[in-house]
């Protein structure tokens, strides 16, 4: 017997006949089956109440006969036997000693994948050697070509199923795999991984246009729903028992009938089976009468040959308008309502994933009552309570399936409420973004791949209305729009602060400043840790472009903090050379006091941020570790101005300085575009007046 086996308690084999867990193990709310362990199929849904969690359903017959048991063993030993202290201890923190539902269901199509390698080298698990693991990564590397995040899978999958044979010895491995014994970077491909850090932000010139389009959408919601109370009520007329005589129901059919020919109005129809007929339950609502008696008035003769030369769609009363009476759609027809709906669902989504970087299973997650009062409240935030999957486990490490409350509540601005409250009286159910097929699938959500297919069907909309009114949302040379992109561009947008649209429609300063509150005498848990990845490569980046000087000269720097500046250039410089590559990195530079140099983009002008002389804090934040850069002071002693900078204030200053000229605007705007301009000249000739640089500093160190 192998030596680790005595870390695991005796095993029976489960017989073909035994459900493949006791029923203690049911997490799931719904009635799945637990299949028996001889099923060729095991459906995994019972280990699972996550509402977003993929279909997981394990099928032996795809497993080659030669592999089938002893796959199947080990499948039940994950499900069953937690991975005892002994033996986590030799694999770090990352192994757990039991997975998700659909971590098991990954699991085990890996060992299908490595059981098929086996069979084209006429292998049987017992006879792999250390070379023959080796070999395999080579494969994974070198012929599938997979990305090193994916070989890392691959390997831990293995040592998983090597694990699994320390209950049965003799079943499965004769020998461990070497990355177990050895260094497992040896084993793996060179390159990068694929964390959120990773991944490229969207940009600003699609963010932002699409952003647009989200919060238009979701200004359009009250209309939106209103279409939805219409259908509603048009349904449950339809459901409704004959109320009036056959008499008055005539009566009232004819008089409907009359208006409609007298104005030349068109017969509401409805589409089914590639062929047209008459709405009935539309017709009955209208009319007030009963849906059995639209159905035979609908054959006779003269509505029927009214019908050929009049029929169409039959539309809602109003259309799709904003809050500024704007219409979207002047007319909606019942055939175009659930995609209306589904627009309004996505657009929501859009503005929850983005505007709080909440991960999309969390958000998939929500469920009314979500939102609770902040201490901000004046503000117009609230806290989202949710439940997250990813990271639950309980004091032993093992995943729990069922979910847990998230420590630190995520911030929700103004929009975000919004759309909360909006999928509160869109969604049917308790889940905020239910499944299509909720009553077959019950407690479940979206999946990620449909939330991804509806993000896109939404950015190709937004794409095509921005090409005929504005704005346009133009393709990202860095691939689609997806969820796990959006929560690193809001992190890269609060670091960057871009202007443009974007700006327009969010105030990221104020955003940050949100965030921060919320997560304020908190673990830096969610978005915050991806911000701080951000904000310290746009600190880098920013201190890099002053240090590298420009093609006239160096950059010279003015200001009271200006000596402070430059010694954080010369700084940042040795230590970044302006890149920030790794979260140790990212920490490293904002605990230093001496870095905290941020770039306002709105204001145009550097902050070097101490926190006992910024006059841009208010009481929204106790303890803040960033400036306040949307309340930003000018005579605040941590500001600075650059070359660069107060040579924008010149070219800003001409451009007004030409509309004053044209004088085309009213004269109190001429007034103020002139005061502005003497400013900004007045700001640009004081700095080159005052402006010192690195060899300055340096010249005074002697």
């Amino acid at each position: 017997m192998n030596a680790l086996s005595v870390a695991f308690d005796e095993r029976i084999e489960p017989g073909d006949f035994e459900p493949i867990a006791p029923e203690s193990m049911r997490v799931s709310v719904g009635d799945s089956r637990i299949a028996l362990y001889g099923d060729d199929a095991w459906n995994l849904a019972f280990l699972t109440d996550n509402p977003s969690s993929p279909a997981a359903s394990i099928y032996w017959k795809t497993f080659s006969v030669q592999h089938r048991p002893a796959m199947r063993l080990a499948a039940w030993t994950l499900i069953n036997v937690p991975i005892p202290s002994e033996i986590l201890r030799l694999h770090g923190p990352s192994m757990r000693p039991r997975l998700s539902a659909f971590r098991i269901y990954q699991t085990v199509l890996i060992w299908n994948s490595f059981a098929r390698w086996l069979d084209s080298e006429g292998l049987l698990l017992r006879q792999v050697t250390t070379d023959q693991f080796a070999e395999y990564t080579r494969y994974l590397a070198a012929q599938r070509r997979l990305a090193r995040n994916t070989v890392i899978h691959h390997v831990t999958a293995l040592t998983r199923l090597w694990i699994a044979g320390q209950v049965f010895p003799g079943r499965l491995f004769e020998v461990a795999p070497p990355w177990v014994t050895g260094d497992a970077e040896d084993y793996l491909p060179k390159g990068v991984g694929a964390g959120e850090n990773v991944r490229e932000p969207i940009q600003a010139a699609v963010i932002g246009p699409l952003l647009h389009w989200a919060l238009l959408v979701l200004d359009c919601a009250p209309s939106i729903l209103h279409l939805t109370e219409q259908e509603e009520c048009i349904r449950i007329h339809a459901r409704e028992a004959r109320t009036l005589s056959l008499e008055e129901e005539r009566t009232r059919l004819k008089a409907y009938f009359a208006d409609l020919q007298s104005r030349g109005a068109p017969l509401p129809a409805t589409r089914r089976e590639a062929a047209w007929s008459v709405d009935a339950s539309f017709i009955a609502q209208k009319a007030g009468v009963w849906v059995e008696s639209v159905m035979r008035w609908r054959r006779r003769q003269d509505v029927s040959a009214y019908f050929e030369e009049h029929a169409a769609p039959a539309h809602y009363d109003g259309g799709v308008t904003d809050s500024k009476g704007a219409i979207l759609a002047a007319g909606v027809a019942r055939n175009e309502l659930a995609t209306w709906k589904i627009r309004l669902e996505t657009a929501c989504l859009i503005v929850i994933l983005y505007l709080t970087g909440m991960r999309p299973g969390e958000v998939l997650a929500l469920r009314r009552n979500s939102l609770f009062t902040s201490t901000h409240a004046e503000a117009g935030w609230k806290l989202i309570h949710s439940v997250t999957f990813k990271t639950a486990h309980d004091d032993e490490g093992i995943h729990d399936s069922r979910g847990q409350l998230r420590e630190a509540p995520w911030v929700a601005i103004e929009p975000v409420v919004t759309a909360i409250r909006t999928m509160e009286s869109l969604s049917k159910v308790d889940l905020l973004f239910p499944s299509p097929q909720f009553v077959k699938y019950k407690a479940k959500s979206l999946s990620l791949n449909t939330l991804i297919d509806r993000i896109a069907v939404f950015v190709s909309w937004a794409r095509e209305r921005g090409e005929d009114v504005g704005p346009a949302v133009p393709e990202d040379v860095h691939g689609n729009v997806t969820p796990s992109r959006l929560r690193r561009t809001l992190a890269w947008h609060i670091a960057n602060q871009p202007e443009g649209i974007v700006a327009l429609a969010i105030q990221y300063g104020h955003l940050r400043t949100a965030i921060a509150a919320g997560y304020a005498s908190r673990a830096r848990d969610g978005i915050q840790s991806v911000v701080d990845f951000e904000t310290a490569q746009a600190i880098a980046s920013s201190l890099s472009d002053v240090g590298d000087g420009r093609p006239t000269g160096t950059e010279g720097v003015s200001g009271a903090s200006a000596r402070q500046f430059l010694h954080a250039v010369m700084e940042q410089s040795k230590k970044f050379g302006g890149s920030v590559a790794t979260i140790r990195q990212a920490r490293e530079l904002l605990q230093n006091p001496r870095l905290n140099v941020f770039a306002n983009k709105q204001s145009k002008i550097f902050c070097n941020y101490v926190r006992e002389r910024a006059l841009c804090h208010t009481d929204s934040i106790p303890e803040p570790s960033n400036p306040q850069l949307d309340h930003c002071v000018p005579t605040c002693t941590n500001i600075s101005l650059t070359d660069t900078l107060a040579n924008e204030r010149t070219r800003e200053a001409d451009r007004l300085d030409r509309d004053v000229a044209l004088g085309v605007s009213p004269t109190p705007i001429l007034n103020r575009q002139r005061a502005r301009s003497e400013q900004l000249r007045l700001e640009a000739a004081r700095h080159f007046a005052n402006r010192i640089t690195v060899e300055d500093v340096l010249h005074d160190n002697g």
